[in-house]
């Protein structure tokens, strides 16, 4: 009813939300995927795309290998929702579930186009567009123009995993784009939707990358961030002792 109304944003529907009133209503698992999907289509049509990306998502984990195969259109939503939201970045967590797994077999292009955006670059994007011309319209659903972008912001993301200093004629020809100027406004566009953090050195032209948004997070990322808190715990610590020692010293005044 929310949906047809467009009142959708009335409606409380998050994942925990919709987790609770499942657990109270006892919903079977069939019930729990309509209630999803509903959910869903009323989210995409209220352009909120992350939002019902992660509803997807959360549908797709209600299925276990016995009855994945059963889940092709859903899983399929799932990937194109995800891929086409241009707030997302990371589709590695798609991969490992079992309802994803199986468009291997039962939907190779779609499994592909997945694969593409989670660890491919433009080039990869242009190749197989070039052999599936029509996917992106009839399957994806997207004007091919976002898609673009989203690969720009992705394949500079990768180039930021390997250093933290590119040149600017490098990202241009890696990124496709051939002026200053438009090179410029990618680059700002993509510190706004905080691919990455970083700034353009004019006179050395290059970019100085201070960091970026993983586009894999695996055992390797968590080890990277656990390192990273305990030395900002460290920090912690050494400025609660600076902050007491000077208070000592006040108190002793």
């Amino acid at each position: 009813m929310c949906a047809e109304a467009r009142l959708i944003g009335e409606l409380e529907c998050s994942l925990e939300t919709l987790q609770d009133r499942f657990n109270t209503w006892q919903t079977p698992v069939e019930g729990q995927r309509e209630i999803l999907r509903a959910v869903h289509r009323a989210l995409l049509v209220d352009q909120r795309a992350d939002q019902a990306a992660k509803v997807m998502t959360a549908l797709l984990g209600t299925y276990t290998e016995k009855d994945a195969a059963t889940a092709r259109d859903d899983a399929m939503e799932c990937v194109r929702t995800a891929v086409v939201d241009p707030k997302s970045f990371s589709f590695d967590h798609l991969e490992r579930l079992s309802a994803v797994k199986a468009l291997k077999t039962s939907d190779p292009l779609m499994f592909t186009a997945l694969e593409l955006f989670i660890s491919g670059t433009l080039k990869d994007y242009q190749q197989f567009v070039t052999k599936n011309p029509k996917f992106v319209t009839e399957h994806l659903k997207v004007d091919e123009t976002i898609l673009l972008k989203k690969i720009r912001l992705l394949t500079l993301m990768s180039l930021a995993e390997e250093k933290n200093e590119i040149s600017l004629d490098e990202l241009a020809k890696q990124l496709d784009i051939h002026t200053d100027e438009t090179l410029e406004e990618f680059v700002i566009d993509a510190i706004q939707v905080n691919a990455i953090s970083g700034k353009i050195n004019e006179m050395a032209r290059t970019l100085v990358v201070s960091s970026y948004q993983h586009r894999r997070f695996g055992s390797e990322q968590w080890i990277l961030l656990e390192k990273r808190l305990k030395v900002l715990i460290a920090n912690l610590k050494q400025t609660h002792n600076n902050v007491h020692e000077v208070n000592q010293k006040i108190d002793t005044l």
